[in-house]
């Protein structure tokens, strides 16, 4: 069963990565910069000015932040968040094909998935720009180092208790058959 689960994880991940990065960057679509520009960075530069953090865009993927010192920082690529994103769908995947969990369960649980693990990356962001205002660039680059895989192990913990209390709350149809 581990097998299984690693392959589908494997697969599923893969094949997003292919997709969102390969085969969009081979046509041509411009959709990382895109997702960066208008669902990072902007949504960011928006909570981080609500807490009165004085920040400013000088370009697609570029904000200054003038605070204990100035400094440019910019999201792109990894910062989107995608790349947790896309491990946060393929877990759920995986276990679902391992495990008896309904579709309609498994589709809800995939469409909650890509909402927090949005939301997740959105805070993780909003954060490094306050940390970066408050005590500068190389304590910012030292949270940005540890910060998102720490949320992102939490956000996996929640989704994979939560898949296993649906599990075992359903017959065990998959594994009974001997």
């Amino acid at each position: 069963r581990m097998g299984i689960f690693g392959t589908y994880m494997s697969a599923v991940f893969i094949m997003l990565f292919l997709i969102f990065f390969s085969l969009f960057n081979y046509l041509n679509i411009d959709f990382m910069h895109v997702f960066d520009h208008y669902f990072v960075m902007l949504p960011s530069v928006f909570i981080i000015r609500a807490f009165g953090v004085p920040v400013q865009v000088i370009s697609r993927e570029t904000v200054r932040i003038q605070g204990v010192e100035d400094m440019d920082v910019v999201i792109g690529g990894p910062c989107s968040g995608l790349y947790s994103m896309f491990l946060l769908i393929a877990t759920i995947v995986a276990y679902t094909r391992v495990e008896v969990v309904e579709r309609k369960t498994a589709l809800l649980l995939l469409a909650i998935a890509v909402v927090v693990a949005y939301i997740a990356n959105l805070v993780r962001v909003s954060i490094l720009y306050t940390v970066g205002f408050l005590y500068g660039n190389e304590v910012m680059m030292f949270v940005h180092a540890h910060l998102g895989w720490m949320i992102f192990v939490v956000v996996v913990m929640l989704f994979l208790s939560t898949l296993n209390r649906l599990s075992r709350s359903q017959p065990n149809k998959k594994h009974d058959k001997k």
